[in-house]
């Protein structure tokens, strides 16, 4: 009692301390003693925290700090005055023994805490209470109860165990050997110091023991697996140093001779006793008399810790004892722990017992379980769970159990036992509860969920007629032991005991029937087998039933009777209402007496609301708004969450490596110091380990759910990583920082403000901190990067870092915890610094605590727990989103490649011009030319090899140098290979080009012989005339009409010679373009021949052309026939404003087919059959696109023929004109009239008798200006190129917003549907405009513009370089002959890129330079001159100048930049791949339109449909197929096919797209602000009625559609 009063425990004793009291949270520390009134609280609550320090620490440091600390215990005035003086009480402080002080301790905690003490302790590897006296009575306790916890093997608890006993006594006072000592020694190997019993040689062991003497504690010695196998290797030589099967192990604290009862227990329950004593103590006859009644029942090693001299009087003493005993030698062992007067050292000691323990073993009989011996000793004994309250929790219990035992050792399935939870009913309501959450529309447009909602009314209905009677009897006890909690704790816990140890037995031959079944499998693999392994998984999985499971049954009941309950229609029974209405109340007040609470079912993926939400309401009802702040934890499977919540809080979480049952769970933690704190409870929520094994076929949207739920609900978020590496946990962090800001986005009144920490378990390490630094900044700076994406992606601001969502210091916020066991289990004790750097994580918990500001009041953890699952509940994307900085990275990959690539493009380029040009140029003969075109091949196919190694080089350099590297590192070969197919391309390319450049060289050899022989009779002719006018004194315009009469007359003289060249070629170039698209016309509607016939007898090919383009047509159309037969008369039968929106639909197809015959111009050397086929093609597919749509104003097959010959006559008209500019172009005529100026300015210069120098001069610089002024031309399309591509940032998406932002600008409605319906030809013509804007056109009052700044700083560096080298050459060239000046001077210009040909060379071999001071000085006046006619020649530059044969720059930049030119067939919203992509790489957009845009209607109203293609697809969406005009790729296209297709098959109908299904049915908000705002247009567009517009949507403003282009464009694929 004394010891009760120095530590403030009176009123505590007996058994007053509850698991509550120890539980509740202080703002102190609970690892410190202030005073000795802390030391029982210290004490307990490291006990629960499974912190080992408990024992002996605590009291070392509080007498410690009484030393120091004299207000401990204040001194009186007479020992201020003596300080000789010691204090008495301060005296009986330091002499106390921490066994009495826990011994006293545990005697004022009651038996819900005392059995969780027994488990802690076991946890730690320390000894039990097995029997201990009462200190009011002097009676003995047995406990029975509080070891029910415990189990040794994998089915027995310790009470119902049949494991061999050994028990440890002390006869006398033995002061050689401490016996507590030698049992350590006894259960653990030498290097595995552990003291379970605490002995003479621990801390303060010295003490005397005042109130421990007189209790039995145990223990318990499990083997190993190496044990087990070392002791097979050793079988049969005779020693044992290690025990091969479990053990209890008992330890009689104090003399047996002073404790008969204790050693009299011990006789009877153990199976061998070991006896301490010396030899004084065994002469002693009471002793003698005290082991020969012991011997009965027992075998005994006698063990003698007494010096012999001799072995000779060891022994005669040995057999003297057992003659005075009168024992069975088989059952008595002597052995002496001293060897001729020398102690054995531990080694030996544990040897010699341990061997002689394990022979004795062998001879013992199997025991009998420890309760049924202690039911029945001899002496009168108390048992702790024969108190009242616990039998009748028992009764209760076992009354339960009778309604579903089939023998002694198994009950019924828990799926017949628990119906309602069952696949066919909890977990299907669920599904369908998340179908009906993700809102659905019909095909008519109207949201419904009357499916579902039918289904999930029936599945409550027939929950309440299938409720088992094991549940019913469930809550008759809980409703009738309601007013005792005592008792109804008692039978939880009776039931969750009996629940475990029947899951234990069943699951030993289930797992090893899984573990065969897989097994087969491994060797099979067969689908046979692997069906069975999913069997015995499921099995498993079934056989697992505790208590949780029970109350998620109550759950069910609940919620289903009370949906009953609240229709008009149902009658349930008054008794049954109050009843029910009773049981939220229950399972509130164990809730809040500690009781773990289920939030989340994990099999079924759901949260059972109504019933949550009830028990909330009953907690606010009893207990006020009191308020709650929560603690959650994630991690991986098996990382130890649950062991960390249970050492951290003291709680009991289940534990096991893998997860027992699946969901999430929290427990209530009373706070004491509620004002600091500012919380009245700690809610403690621990979820299931994340990527578990068990659920590798499970979706991850259970763990995606699983994780936003877990740290959304909680105020401070624990990410519990094993290990030093986070990068498991790296997407999970992703997932939730995504889900809690799209549901943020989804439900505005969330408010998240968690707090995160990072917990490394395993990390022992004392640097362990400073050397995973560097690693967790670049973890950091990772999240940071996935947050500022995700938000961006999302629109929200002012989230830029991880820290924005979760609260995170890098400093404070990232903990280390070594290893959990001291050691190898299953013997290994807990390590002390585990326990205390997870106090560490509690200090910080309680810090964040005072600082926060967001308490939650049971109220609003109610509202938040609602608005947190219906969020998940609705926005399904949140798990199924694709990881933002995975995108981000791709993007930014693709950007890097499309430059790269363009670098290779510009190489190929560059080498063609530099080297094809100048050997196609150099070549003497025609014969050479194979010979050459195979040489260059190799080079540039070497060239090829060398750039696309470097380009491969420079990409793994950019993936490697990237901040994120880790999620480019998965497209690294993908991207490779596209370097080599982007080579393959350009080789290709190469072969085209020169081979047309090569047709070219071989025209201009045939025809090289005539343009010599006739450029040389002008040079001839002009000469001869010019010597004959150098006397007169004749003008320019005089000497100009002298020359071109002579140049026509010489002309004409060729033409003579060749009369028929010129027409014939144009008459052949008319009839053969005839012949060619009258074929191919009638080839493309040979169904309509006749139609055909008639309408080119109408409108023939060759007749006169009116229109400048296609569309003018309806400029001059009327309804009825006109007399010109170019007039379509076309008739309608239908109103004006049909009439206008008709008109205007046909007026965009014939705009597309326009451009498309200019581009084919523009880019065709000459046009042929080919390229009308593929405009007539293109204009059959815009007809069709068209009519996609079932509408009356459907192009019908008589318009789509005149539109066919319309377009027929406008390509004649065009591919005539065109071939005839070719054919001109490379006549003789034309050719001769090239060198026409050069021989007019040679003829002027000889009449005027200009010396030679100057006449060389002026050709030469004529030539140089030539030369610059086509390299400016061909490098300037190249310049456009990288322009248009680096404004785009070679980014379609870039490219996308720029298109829609200037849309939304034009404002006109026109415009945005032509994008909609033509995007790729739309996109083409912008790219063409805002090129002649950006690049051609002066921009405000400035006079130049990009290109002219260019063009003229081009034509500069040119002049000026070549006048640089004609400088240089010039001065070493006076004493050189002109042919090696020339040849020098060419060879310069061509290192610098300029080819100067052969003929300018030539040329200047005529004139016999004298002075090339005067001649270098008359090239430089005029080039300078020349550069003047060339600047105004740029400033009169147009596009058009820069279109080549098959090189347009404009073709070129679309196709690198749109890459894909498909759209999708539902909204018509152009792919977003920005490479064009085949085989099993599906068409996918960014984003999707509302349907109305592109003209789809709801069947049911004709009004246009205002959802998505996602919604749709996400929903019971279904669409008409329309056949041959049909979205649909799989229905016959010969008929109009009225089949309706359901969207979400969509798959099955459009395989080559890939489009996500979607609840969220806002969509684009783009598209929302398009469509609100052309409401109308749209409507009369298409002919429907107007959308149903949501509301929301008309509060889209213009600045905020544009700013969503900005969030979409940024980082989506």
């Amino acid at each position: 009692m004394q010891l009760l009063q120095l530590m403030n425990l009176l009123e505590k004793y007996p058994g007053k301390i509850s698991l509550q009291d120890v539980h509740a949270i202080d703002k102190v520390s609970p690892n410190k003693c202030t005073n000795i009134a802390d030391l029982p609280w210290v004490i307990l609550r490291k006990i629960i925290s499974v912190d080992s320090s408990f024992r002996d620490e605590v009291l070392e440091e509080l007498f410690e700090k009484m030393q120091d600390d004299s207000e401990v215990i204040p001194k009186s005035d007479d020992e201020k005055d003596n300080k000789g003086t010691i204090d008495e009480e301060r005296i009986s402080l330091f002499s106390l023994h921490p066994s009495d002080v826990f011994f006293t301790i545990f005697l004022c905690c009651d038996m819900f805490l005392q059995k969780t003490i027994m488990t802690k302790l076991s946890f730690c590897q320390f000894a039990v209470p097995f029997v201990y006296p009462r200190i009011y009575d002097d009676s003995l306790m047995m406990s029975l109860w509080s070891l029910r916890d415990i189990y040794i093997d994998d089915v027995q608890s310790l009470p119902t165990s049949s494991t061999k006993r050994v028990s440890f006594i002390r006869l006398g006072e033995v002061n050689e050997q401490s016996k507590s000592k030698l049992i350590d020694e006894f259960l653990r190997d030498q290097n595995e110091e552990h003291s379970t019993f605490y002995h003479h040689d621990c801390p303060l062991g010295e003490n005397l023991r005042l109130v421990s003497n007189g209790i039995i504690e145990m223990s318990w010695f499990i083997p190993s697996i190496d044990d087990k196998k070392w002791a097979v290797s050793k079988e049969g030589a005779g020693e044992n140093k290690s025990l091969t099967e479990p053990t209890l192990v008992f330890n009689l604290r104090g003399d047996g001779a002073l404790h008969v009862r204790q050693v009299q227990i011990l006789s009877e329950v153990t199976d061998i006793m070991v006896v301490l004593a010396e030899v004084e103590s065994m002469d002693d006859e009471k002793n003698c008399d005290m082991l020969r009644e012991i011997h009965r029942n027992t075998f005994i090693i006698l063990l003698v810790s007494s010096k012999i001299k001799d072995n000779k009087t060891r022994d005669k003493i040995a057999n003297t004892y057992r003659e005075s005993l009168k024992t069975d030698e088989e059952k008595t062992s002597v052995l002496f722990l001293f060897d001729n007067k020398k102690k054995k050292n531990a080694s030996k000691r544990r040897t010699m017992l341990r061997s002689e323990v394990q022979s004795m073993m062998k001879k013992v009989k199997p025991p009998k379980p420890l309760e049924q011996i202690c039911s029945k000793l001899k002496l009168k004994i108390n048992i702790d769970e024969m108190v009242l309250d616990c039998q009748k929790g028992k009764e209760f219990a076992d009354s339960l159990f009778k309604t579903v035992i089939k023998d002694e050792e198994s009950i019924e399935p828990r799926k017949e036992i628990l119906p309602l939870q069952g696949d066919d009913l909890w977990v299907k309501w669920s599904h369908l509860l998340k179908e009906k959450s993700r809102i659905k529309t019909n095909v008519e447009g109207k949201t419904t969920d009357e499916p579902e909602y039918r289904e999930m009314e029936s599945i409550r209905l027939k929950q309440i007629e299938t409720c088992h009677p094991f549940m019913a009897r469930f809550i008759e006890v809980i409703f009738t032991l309601r007013k005792n909690k005592r008792t109804l704790l008692f039978f939880l816990d009776w039931t969750k005991h009996i629940l475990e140890m029947l899951s234990k037995l069943k699951l030993p031959s289930l797992e090893k029937s899984f573990s065969e079944a897989f097994e087969k499998y491994e060797k099979s693999r067969s689908e046979s087998d692997k069906s069975n392994v999913q069997k015995k998984k499921r099995e498993l999985r079934d056989a697992l039933f505790g208590i949780e499971h029970i109350f998620l049954e109550l759950s069910q009941i609940y919620e289903s009777f009370i949906r009953q309950g609240e229709k008009k229609d149902t009658f349930i029974a008054e008794k049954t209402m109050i009843i029910l209405t009773a049981i939220p109340h229950i399972v509130s007040d164990l809730f809040l007496s500690g009781q773990i609470l289920q939030i989340l079912d994990g099999e079924a993926s759901n949260v059972p609301l109504t019933w949550l939400q009830s028990v909330f309401d009953c907690i606010r009802l009893r207990k006020g708004n009191v308020k709650f702040t929560s603690v959650s934890i994630l991690g991986i499977q098996s990382s130890g969450k649950s062991t960390l919540l249970n050492s951290m809080f003291g709680i009991q979480f289940n534990v096991s490596a893998g997860r027992c049952t699946r969901g999430v769970y929290t427990q209530l933690i009373p706070v004491r110091s509620k004002s600091t704190l500012k919380s009245d409870y700690l809610m403690v929520i621990d979820t299931e380990g994340l990527r578990a094994p068990e659920l590798s076929d499970y979706s991850f949207n259970h763990d995606n759910e699983l994780a936003t739920f877990a740290i959304g609900f909680g105020d401070f978020a624990l990410i519990n990583i094993k290990g030093e590496t986070i990068s498991d946990m790296k997407d999970v962090l992703e997932i939730v920082v995504h889900g809690l800001l799209r549901l943020k986005q989804a439900n505005q009144s969330l408010q998240f403000n968690q707090s995160c920490t990072f917990i490394h378990q395993n990390v022992s390490a004392k640097d362990a901190k400073d050397k995973m630094l560097q690693g967790h900044q670049e973890t950091l700076k990772t999240l940071d990067d996935i947050t500022k994406e995700i938000a961006e992606s999302e629109g929200i601001q002012g989230v830029n870092a991880f820290k924005d969502v979760l609260e995170f210091h890098p400093h404070s916020s990232i903990k280390y915890v070594p290893d959990l066991w001291h050691g190898s289990p299953p013997m290994a004790p807990t390590s002390t610094k585990y326990s205390s750097k997870v106090q560490e994580i509690v200090d910080l918990i309680k810090l964040k605590m005072t600082e926060t500001r967001n308490i939650h009041s049971v109220l609003d953890t109610s509202t938040r727990l609602h608005d947190l699952w219906k969020g998940i509940l609705k926005e399904d994307f949140v798990f199924s989103f694709r990881n933002s900085l995975e995108v981000k990275a791709y993007n930014s990959l693709d950007i890097e490649f499309k430059k790269l690539g363009w670098e290779m493009e510009v190489a190929k380029q560059e080498w063609i011009d530099t080297n094809v040009v100048k050997g196609l140029n150099d070549l003497q003969r025609k014969e050479d030319l194979p010979k050459l075109i195979s040489d260059l091949r190799i080079q540039f196919l070497f060239q090829m090899d060398k750039i696309s190694q470097e380009t491969k080089e420079k990409v793994s350099k950019f993936i490697n140098e990237a901040d994120s590297r880790e999620q480019m590192i998965h497209w690294k070969e993908r991207v490779i290979k596209r370097v080599d197919t982007l080579r393959e391309e350009l080789e290709i390319d190469y072969d085209k080009r020169v081979q047309e450049k090569s047709n070219i060289c071989i025209v201009n050899f045939s025809e090289k012989s005539i343009l010599s022989v006739n450029e040389k009779i002008i040079n001839e002719k002009a000469q001869d005339l010019a010597k004959t006018l150098q006397r007169k004194q004749l003008s320019e315009d005089k000497l100009r009409e002298y020359f071109e009469d002579m140049f026509e007359a010489r002309m004409q003289e060729i033409e003579k010679e060749n009369p028929s060249l010129p027409k014939e070629a144009e008459q052949n170039i008319e009839v053969g373009m005839r012949q060619d698209i009258t074929t191919v016309l009638r080839h493309s509607y040979s169904n309509y021949s006749e139609k055909i016939r008639s309408q080119l007898q109408k409108r023939p090919l060759t007749g006169e052309e009116e229109y400048t383009t296609l569309a003018d047509i309806f400029s001059n159309t009327t309804q009825t026939q006109t007399s010109s037969p170019w007039h379509l008369s076309w008739s309608w039968p239908f109103s004006d404003k049909k009439k206008k929106v008709w008109k205007t639909n046909v007026a965009h197809i014939l705009n597309d087919i326009e451009f498309r015959i200019n581009r084919e111009r523009a880019t065709r050397f000459r046009l042929s059959k080919t390229e009308f086929s593929i405009i007539l093609k293109h204009a059959q597919d815009l007809i069709s696109t068209s009519n996609q749509r079932k509408h009356d104003l459907n192009i019908n097959i008589n318009v789509e023929i005149d539109i066919a010959v319309l377009v027929s006559r406008r390509c004649y008209h065009v591919f005539v004109r065109h071939n005839k500019e070719v054919l001109q172009q490379n006549s003789l005529r034309n050719k001769l009239g090239k060198i026409k100026e050069k021989t007019f300015k040679r003829f002027t210069n000889t009449v005027r008798q200009k010396h030679k120098d100057l006449t060389a001069a002026d050709l030469l610089s004529d030539d140089l200006a030539e030369i610059i002024w086509n390299k400016m031309v061909q490098e300037s399309k190249m310049q456009l190129k990288t322009w248009i591509l680096r404004r785009y940032n070679f980014s379609k998406f870039n490219l996308m917003k720029d298109l829609l932002t200037k849309l939304v600008e034009k404002s006109y409605f026109e415009s945005f549907v032509e994008f909609i319906k033509f995007p790729a030809s739309y996109v083409l013509r912008f790219i063409i405009t805002e090129a002649q804007q950006d690049f051609l056109e002066r921009k405000g009052d400035s006079s130049s513009c990009k290109f002219k700044d260019w063009a003229y700083s081009f034509v500069s560096e040119k002049i000026d370089y070549i006048i640089t080298t004609l400088d240089s050459y010039c001065k070493i060239s006076e004493n050189e002959s002109p042919d090696t000046w020339l040849s020098e001077f060419a060879e310069a210009l061509s290192e610098a890129k300029f080819d100067l040909s052969n003929d300018p060379l030539l040329q200047l071999k005529d004139f016999a330079i004298t002075d090339f001071v005067q001649f270098k000085k008359s090239v430089t006046e005029h080039l300078y001159a020349k550069q003047n006619l060339l600047y105004e020649k740029i400033s009169s530059f147009d596009l058009s100048d820069m279109e080549e044969i098959d090189d347009s720059p404009f073709e070129k930049a679309f196709s690198v930049l749109w890459g894909c030119t498909e759209k999708c067939p539902l909204c018509a919203e152009p792919c977003s791949r920005e490479t064009k992509h085949e085989g099993d790489i599906k068409h996918r957009c960014v984003q999707h339109r509302p349907g109305g845009i592109f003209g789809v209607y709801w069947t049911h109203n004709d009004t246009l449909v205002e959802r998505n293609c996602n919604f749709h697809l996400g929903s019971n969406g279904r669409m008409v197929c329309c056949g041959k005009r049909s979205w649909c790729r799989t229905c016959p296209k010969e008929t109009d096919c009225e089949e309706v297709h359901f969207l979400h098959n969509y798959n099955k109908y459009i395989p080559d797209w890939d489009i996500q299904p979607q609840a969220d049915t806002e969509g684009s908000k783009f598209w929302n602000w398009f469509m609100c705002k052309y409401s109308k247009e749209l409507a009369e567009h298409f002919d429907h009625k107007e959308a149903g517009i949501p509301s929301s949507w008309r509060d889209i403003a213009e600045d905020d559609a544009l700013k969503s282009l900005n969030e979409t464009y940024q980082t989506k694929l």
